[in-house]
């Protein structure tokens, strides 16, 4: 992902005549601080906007582009008409039960879960949840939509909530 990103970076930067600079920031603070120093740059763009070094970015006045919102100027993509365009197909396609797996949301949890969407939206904050995964139960329409929710945000918990998920599915009547 971070290639195609630097790519389409560098791609929009070539008809301006600008160049594109990849700096590693080191995590030591330090560090960090003398590379910037070091570097002739007209603006940065980041995929970390939550580095402690980026107070400094700010303070010198350098404009700053992130890849998420998390400033005042970021560059994303519709979330919410992305998950309805995904949940569209799935229904055209004509999936009837679609479960989607997730990780939890504030705090791990002793076994994944499975509920239902209106059960699952019931339950979060009101900015969550995410926008794709409300464009998804959009444009799935009427399909049966499961949320599967993992432990962790690790591969094992996902097998595991993928594997009662499956296990659910098998005991639930089938539509005649």
């Amino acid at each position: 992902f971070k290639m195609q990103w630097l790519a389409g970076f560098s791609d929009a930067l070539q008809p301006v005549g600008a160049s594109l600079v990849l700096m590693a920031v080191a995590p030591d603070m330090q560090a960090a601080a003398q590379a910037l120093r070091n570097t002739l740059v007209d603006g940065i763009a980041v995929t970390w906007a939550t580095h402690p070094i980026m107070r400094m970015v700010r303070s010198q006045g350098l404009p700053v582009v992130a890849g998420g919102p998390q400033g005042p100027c970021y560059v994303t993509i519709d979330e919410h008409a992305a998950g309805q365009e995904m949940g569209q197909h799935l229904h055209d396609m004509g999936h009837d039960q679609v479960c989607i797996l997730t990780g939890p949301v504030a705090h791990t949890t002793p076994k994944p879960s499975i509920t239902t969407w209106n059960d699952y939206i019931a339950g979060q904050k009101p900015h969550e949840p995410w926008q794709r995964l409300t464009g998804l139960a959009t444009g799935l329409n009427t399909t049966s939509l499961v949320i599967a929710q993992a432990t962790h945000w690790t591969r094992t918990s996902g097998a595991e909530a993928a594997a009662a998920a499956a296990r659910e599915a098998e005991h639930e009547p089938k539509p005649l």
